[in-house]
């Protein structure tokens, strides 16, 4: 028998090699590095931005270096609130102090030689930190901007989450202003026209009656169009600064209602003045437009008005013109609208017009379109768009408005063209959209299905 080995180890290493030990000591490691990823990965439920304040501090250094007494200055263009910032102030400070950065309070007799501003912004899906570098000593100079960016957090427990059932209607060629639907009536409307169809048995859409908007309506560099049946059969229609009557139950002309005329000739085929062949043509009863229908409870900021040969609304409650605008509930009731300086806005104007809340615009970069439309058990929902160019697809998301602060509660649902309208009618919106691979104008149809209803006080939510 011979000589026992010195240890069970040095007897196991005998036996399999050294080989095999290494090789199950990478694949703990990697299984242990995996691990870690993916709890790294797993989706943030609030305000995270850990792994882009290391970022950020890595690119700062990588810029000016480690020989610095830094001062940092913090502001705040999100939606976040005060909380928030001051746990990014407290996290990026623990950061530099681990690198052994110097932090001088703000009464220390030494001097910083690196200004440090660091802005908190966003857009509709990332929170971004951007730092902009000042370098105080030996000569003052400005470094190259820094931006880090995360996706935002999953939303609280206490809101909705929607999805958007999105519904083509029609397709076609000529520019289309808006589409409503009821029932089986469809109404298009087209900068000089309004065309309405049935749909027949097959479920397929075919046209009924068009009639003539006229010569009258002032021309626009981008005409603005709106849709609204009104009871029964009939139908209004703003076109720019006209508006304009029609009922698609009638057999002849309607009676031109007070205050309305024809809105000009009925078109003629033949020499003989005949009406050309195809669907039933006719002129609509049309006038200057006193203002367009604003969103329940309009009083608060009175009528849209659309300035002659203008694309933007002005109104008389609110400051700036804008583009759209979507009302929730409140008391008063919150006010957003899309600015014509490319922003998204909001107020809490009374029925006096006097503003309860100033309110201010909200952080992050937005499209021209807004809507509200009822999400879970009653409560209102933001539909905003993107803010691409008029030559790239655009999205549609759906939003928990606080403002100034707004929160997604739907995934972005991605459309084959730029929208250029959006209108809500109640329970449900409807959306334009140019489409830049076939080039045809594209309506929809947009409704909010509620995935989980926030539970309610002391209670759990349904699913």
């Amino acid at each position: 028998m011979g000589d026992a080995p010195a240890s069970p180890l040095l007897y196991f290493r005998n036996l399999v090699g050294n080989s095999l030990m290494r090789t199950v000591a990478r694949l703990f490691l990697f299984l242990a590095s995996l691990s870690l990823t993916l709890r790294a990965q797993a989706p943030c439920a609030g305000f995270c931005p850990g792994p882009a304040v290391t970022q950020l501090v890595d690119r700062l250094l990588a810029e000016v270096g480690p020989q610095q007494i830094w001062q940092l200055t913090f502001s705040n263009l999100s939606s976040h609130d005060a909380r928030d910032v001051a746990r990014l102030r407290q996290a990026v400070e623990t950061e530099l102090q681990r690198r052994r950065i110097v932090l001088p309070p703000d009464t220390a007799t030494t001097g910083p030689t690196l200004m440090v501003p660091v802005t908190l912004s966003e857009d509709a899906t990332e929170d971004l930190l951007v730092a902009a570098p000042q370098a105080l000593l030996p000569t003052p100079h400005v470094l190259p901007p820094v931006v880090v960016s995360w996706p935002r957090g999953t939303p609280p427990a206490d809101l909705p989450t929607v999805e958007l059932l999105v519904t083509p209607l029609v397709a076609q060629a000529a520019p289309l202003l808006d589409a409503v639907v009821a029932g089986d009536l469809l109404l298009l409307l087209e900068a000089d026209h309004v065309r309405f169809l049935r749909r027949d048995a097959t479920g397929q859409w075919q046209e009924q009656q068009s009639w003539d908007i006229g010569t009258g309506v002032a021309p626009a560099r981008d005409p603005r169009g709106r849709l609204e049946w009104q009871s029964g059969t009939q139908f209004r229609a703003w076109i720019n600064d006209t508006v304009c009557a029609g009922d698609v139950g009638l057999a002849a002309p309607p009676e031109a209602p007070a205050g309305m005329a024809p809105a000009g000739p009925r078109p003629t085929g033949a020499p003989g003045g005949e009406a050309p062949a195809g669907p039933m043509r006719r002129h609509l009863q049309c006038q200057l437009a006193a203002g367009w229908p604003a969103p329940t409870p309009a009083g608060e900021i009175g009528p849209l008005r659309l300035p002659r040969g203008e694309n933007a609304f002005s109104a008389a409650g609110l400051p700036i013109p804008f583009y759209n605008l979507a009302s929730l509930p409140g008391n008063p009731p919150a006010w957003f609208f899309t600015g014509e300086d490319g922003g998204l806005h909001w107020t809490r104007p009374t029925a006096a017009g006097v503003l309860a809340d100033r309110g201010g615009r909200i952080a992050g970069t937005w499209g021209s379109e807004v809507a509200a439309l009822p999400a879970c058990d009653a409560a209102s929902a933001l539909l905003l768009t993107g803010s691409g160019d008029t030559a790239a697809p655009d999205w549609l998301q759906a939003y928990h408005a606080e403002p100034p602060r707004l929160q997604a509660i739907s995934p972005r649902m991605q459309l084959p063209g730029p929208i250029t309208t959006l209108w809500s009618d109640g329970s449900t919106a409807r959306a334009i959209v140019h489409n830049v691979t076939t080039h045809l104008y594209e309506a929809y149809q947009v409704r909010l299905v509620c995935l989980q209803t926030p539970p309610p006080a002391g209670g759990m939510g349904a699913h």
